[in-house]
């Protein structure tokens, strides 16, 4: 077990916690990359990035950094956490744009770039952003659960 993760887990202030064990995911993530994260940490990796998004750019930021591959990863991830309602309106957007939304990194901002930010999907992000602490919950109880299994 991390020893690190643990010493966030105790921190009084859940949002503090929640940023240390971040930073420590994200870490790990630059050093051997996403396929070598255990499973429970692609989990929190997956939610957290989709969170950073949502908060630093809308849902617009998350596609532009997510090809078709990542977004299902997150669906998954948000189910796995017990964010159902987050599960839903990501699923529900999903169903929006297909599975276009491509891997390579330059066809995707064209493909984002095309997007009609139409009201309906501007309502998910504000629903998204709306429960930006209750997903910062859920990955808490979540690397709580299982904190054995983060590096």
């Amino acid at each position: 077990m991390n020893v690190e993760i643990q010493a966030a887990l105790n921190l009084p202030d859940e949002t503090d916690a929640y940023l240390q064990i971040s930073d420590i995911v994200y870490d790990q993530y630059s050093k051997e990359g996403f396929d070598q994260l255990s499973e429970q940490e692609r989990t929190f990796f997956c939610v957290d990035t989709l969170i950073r998004a949502i908060t630093n750019g809308g849902i617009t930021q998350f596609l532009y950094e997510s090809g078709d591959k990542q977004f299902t990863s997150t669906l998954s991830a948000l189910s796995v956490i017990g964010a159902h309602k987050a599960s839903k309106l990501l699923g529900d957007l999903y169903k929006h744009i297909g599975n276009a939304l491509p891997e390579d990194s330059e066809s995707r901002s064209d493909f984002v770039d095309n997007l009609e930010i139409s009201d309906e999907l501007s309502n998910v992000e504000d629903r998204l952003f709306a429960m930006e602490t209750e997903l910062m919950k859920l990955s808490l109880q979540f690397v709580g659960k299982f904190r054995k299994a983060f590096k």
